[in-house]
């Protein structure tokens, strides 16, 4: 048995406008996509997609960042 072990734990996390509305104007899904962005690079948070439409924003980050192998 490895006396190593390894980890990779992907977090696919999304929200969405109540009853899918398309409400996310086009400066908000910026803003939104920015917050995002900067939030994860302040708390070292590797966050490799960062997607925001007009009804649903999708953001996928690995959650094993800390116990890389």
């Amino acid at each position: 048995m490895s006396k190593h072990s390894c980890n990779k734990i992907w977090i696919h996390l999304i929200w969405e406008t109540l009853g899918k509305q398309k409400v996310l104007t086009k400066s908000a899904r910026l803003k939104v996509f920015d917050f995002l962005y900067k939030y994860s690079k302040e708390k070292n948070i590797y966050m490799k997609i960062n997607f925001v439409n007009a009804d649903q924003v999708h953001v996928l980050i690995d959650f094993s960042d800390k116990y890389k192998c």
